[in-house]
């Protein structure tokens, strides 16, 4: 079992990315709640069946497991609409930091993903000077939530989280 903590950020100025291959991610959730998700998803080439269960806003434990490709298509028919997102990976070390961006019903939706070791660890994080508005408790935060989420509803809150990004940068002018 895997404990998880981190924070996420959307993006005020976009890093460098060249050079750096994305990990393409095909997701399905069986059950999502508040409390526990359980989901599939195609990482790559990689099938995996994996379950999480919340500690805290931020902090969840996490059980993973490699399934086939059969298993994997028989499970996504119980599932819900599919989230697809491409994964860079910028550093691999405490913090482990990520971007991530939506595709398809979530296309616009891109942010800085921050995983840490410890809760000290992410309480003590200073977001690095290209990232803005943390949504980490926000309902684009996490990808279960976004599954409430029709198109046109999706784009108000993602709107909304935007305008206090461009609020906050506008703040430190």
């Amino acid at each position: 079992m895997y404990h998880e903590i981190d924070r996420k950020f959307l993006i005020q100025d976009m890093p460098r990315l060249t050079g750096r291959r994305p990990m393409l991610y095909e997701r399905y959730f069986l059950q999502h709640g508040d409390i526990v998700e359980e989901r599939i998803q195609k990482r790559g080439d990689v099938f995996e069946y994996e379950i999480k269960t919340a500690v805290s806003p931020k902090e969840r434990t996490r059980e993973r497991k490699i399934i086939t490709e059969g298993e994997f298509k028989k499970l996504r028919k119980k599932a819900s609409k599919v989230i697809k997102q491409e994964s860079y990976l910028l550093s691999k070390k405490n913090p482990r930091v990520s971007i991530h961006r939506y595709k398809g019903d979530f296309t616009g939706l891109v942010f800085a993903e921050v995983e840490f070791d410890t809760r000290e660890d992410s309480e003590g994080f200073e977001p690095l000077p290209w990232m803005g508005t943390e949504i980490t408790d926000c309902p684009l935060g996490r990808d279960s939530w976004l599954l409430n989420f029709d198109r046109e509803h999706f784009l108000r809150v993602l709107d909304t989280e935007k305008d206090k990004l461009n609020t906050e940068f506008q703040s430190l002018l």
